[in-house]
């Protein structure tokens, strides 16, 4: 039986110049400042932590909330469940998630940073803040609303139980779209491909892992999955009544950005990056204390969402290089 392919290695060119640009995308500086805002994010992720269980709070632990799953645009019945014991799953889960990341990014610390679970979190997640907060700006100026009232009213009047199911929000809509359809493609290539029942079963969650190690790329299939379902995400939240249209184009965005970090690792970075958007952004919430180092945490966000953007466009360059020397790598994973 031959010897299965590492899940984790890629592909270099020996030229000095792709040597180069290989080392631009290697740099300390890169992985530094991704590492800091990866950093941040998992110390505010304590910090929500701590808000969960403030016994401040202790009179909101017994109340129900809504259990729901999504499957694209259609939704479960909420089951009500008692808020301290939805905490302590989310807790967990979310804990071992950030782990799994800071576990396997120190792990594999050499080679391209976007290969590095924990580097990819810093970039991708500071990069679809910048740029999805650009959008709403330029959409306001345009005079496009953009909504959501109805959403900032309620965590107005309980803010314990909203900031609750905002970061449920990552679970739920995760689930139905991008876990399900494209966690389904990939166990069906990765058994196509000969895989053990174990690392089938396993591609439903981790699928980017899964089909490296089995030498699978992105299909056109996937590619139609990934556009579609972004799509469909943007106009949930349109639909739902939540948001007005305006939503739908940066909702769309984050979409794809989610699609990606799924496809390529798993639920261990799609969701902590949903929790970025709706758990970083509002922790304050339920920490009021933590508002001033926020303040700077945010702002060290949208730098690193800038600096993502040059990191991007060097790998961007970098591929183009390596497709127009090696036509057979024109069809490949792009965060290979």
């Amino acid at each position: 039986m031959g010897r299965v392919p590492d899940p984790w290695s890629v592909q270099t060119i020996s030229r000095p110049y792709r040597q180069k640009e290989t080392y631009l995308q290697d740099s300390p500086f890169f992985k530094g400042v991704f590492l800091i805002t990866f950093a941040t994010a998992f110390i505010f992720f304590l910090v929500s932590c701590i808000g969960l269980f403030e016994p401040s709070w202790a009179s909101n632990f017994n109340k129900p909330s809504a259990f729901y799953l999504f499957f694209l645009l259609l939704n479960t019945p909420p089951i009500g469940i008692a808020t301290i014991w939805l905490n302590v799953g989310m807790t967990i889960l979310y804990s071992l998630f950030f782990i799994s990341m800071l576990y396997l990014g120190l792990k594999r610390w050499k080679g391209p940073a976007i290969n590095n679970p924990a580097i990819f979190y810093g970039a991708m997640a500071s990069f679809a803040l910048m740029i999805s907060l650009v959008m709403v700006l330029i959409e306001q100026a345009m005079g496009i609303q953009i909504g959501g009232a109805s959403i900032e009213s309620e965590l107005q009047s309980q803010p314990y139980l909203g900031y609750v199911q905002l970061i449920f929000a990552p679970f739920a809509e995760e689930f139905g779209f991008r876990i399900l359809p494209l966690g389904l493609i990939s166990v069906y290539y990765v058994a196509r491909a000969n895989g053990t029942a174990f690392d089938s079963l396993a591609a439903f969650v981790i699928p980017g892992i899964m089909r490296k190690k089995y030498g699978l790329n992105l299909t056109v299939l996937d590619y139609i999955l990934i556009t579609a379902t972004s799509i469909l995400f943007g106009a949930a939240h349109y639909l739902f009544g939540a948001w007005d249209p305006g939503k739908i184009i940066s909702a769309a965005f984050v979409g794809f950005v989610l699609a990606f970090g799924f496809i390529k690792f798993g639920i261990f970075v799609d969701i902590p990056i949903h929790w970025f958007f709706n758990g970083f952004t509002s922790v304050t919430l339920i920490v009021p204390s933590s508002t001033n180092f926020y303040i700077i945490a945010v702002l060290w966000a949208l730098l690193s969402g800038a600096i993502a953007t040059v990191f991007l466009a060097v790998i961007a360059i970098e591929r183009r290089g390596r497709a127009e020397e090696m036509p057979s790598l024109r069809v490949q994973d792009p965060f290979s």
